[in-house]
């Protein structure tokens, strides 16, 4: 067999059975940056964001890897029931392929589950080139290395993704990060980290921090905010994190010496039996003071609020806005 692995990040259509495509996104992936970094030197690699590019139904890759978010999940059913006519050893991973692989199972040969490190996608390839691939793997939470960028085009992203932890301290009952993490979360390596921003300042002005909770560990995002400002960075920035952060004033004014530019935040409700019933241990009547601090700090706010909770009526739309 060939040692070529082909990594796709799908596209998804829209209501009208038309593939969403595109020449730039405001943000990406970090999929198959953080992929690309685990193959074995000795394996070719081919890369596709079906967003930008068309797919190479021809390639000459002996395995597809196929990674994206939940709402592509039915165009990776056709692209991998493609590849598989073609003779291609398809393999999913990610956060859709871990809850759905029920649905997945008969369109792949394989569902990685966690964040594969070197060793386990080493692991994976052994078995594919020794013909005993295994229906699942079950991979432990690795991202304690130097992402590839190359396979990034920053021209084409608006805000270039970066990566400080995976997963998040809360575990809300609607979110599939929780359902997955409970409640846990995972710290990179910082050295991995502080390579990768010393890198990407000379490339590109706007990155975006995509972890789930950049507030899982206050300490350790105090040191993220001061080596940005000591190495003075002038990124344009944002991250996303929960509203507890409007409460820590000395951060707030860490992160505004950082540059950070907006905080993406879900409140999800301003009814607080619905936040006691989804699992949200937050106060919704601490909301407005939260709020004015990170307006205060000088910090934008993108909110976000799940509406059709079970106490919500005709009238929450309103009281939204």
């Amino acid at each position: 067999m060939k040692k070529k692995i082909y990594l796709i990040q799908p596209t998804y259509r829209d209501q009208n059975g038309t593939l969403l495509k595109g020449k730039k996104l405001y943000v990406i992936s970090l999929a198959l940056p953080a992929l690309s970094a685990t193959i074995p030197d000795d394996w070719e690699k081919e890369f596709c964001y079906e967003y930008f590019d068309e797919i190479n139904f021809d390639s000459d890759a002996s395995v597809i890897g196929i990674s994206s978010m939940g709402y592509e999940i039915f165009r990776w059913a056709e692209i991998a029931d493609e590849f598989r006519k073609r003779g291609k050893i398809v393999i999913f991973g990610g956060f859709q392929p871990h809850i759905s692989s029920d649905f997945l199972d008969n369109h792949c040969d394989s569902v990685i589950h966690g964040n594969p490190g070197v060793a386990d996608m080493s692991k994976i390839l052994s078995d594919i080139e020794l013909n005993s691939l295994q229906k699942e793997y079950f991979c432990k939470t690795d991202i304690n290395y130097k992402f590839d960028y190359s396979v990034l085009d920053t021209d084409r992203v608006i805000f270039t993704p970066v990566l400080s932890s995976v997963g998040c301290c809360n575990n809300c009952s609607y979110c599939c990060i929780a359902s997955i993490y409970k409640g846990k979360y995972h710290l990179r390596n910082l050295k991995h980290l502080y390579e990768e921003l010393e890198s990407l300042h000379r490339s590109t002005k706007y990155i975006a921090f995509v972890d789930t909770n950049f507030y899982n560990n206050r300490e350790y995002l105090i040191k993220i905010c001061n080596e940005m400002i000591n190495r003075k960075y002038n990124f344009i920035w944002g991250a996303q994190c929960t509203i507890e952060i409007g409460d820590d004033i000395e951060t707030l004014s860490l992160l505004k010496k950082a540059n950070c530019k907006v905080l993406f935040i879900g409140m999800e409700s301003i009814n607080q039996q619905n936040l006691d019933e989804v699992n949200k241990k937050y106060k919704a009547d601490s909301y407005q003071r939260k709020i004015k601090n990170i307006h205060n700090a000088g910090i934008k706010i993108a909110s976000f609020f799940i509406y059709g909770l079970d106490n919500d009526t005709i009238h929450t739309a309103g009281q939204l806005s």
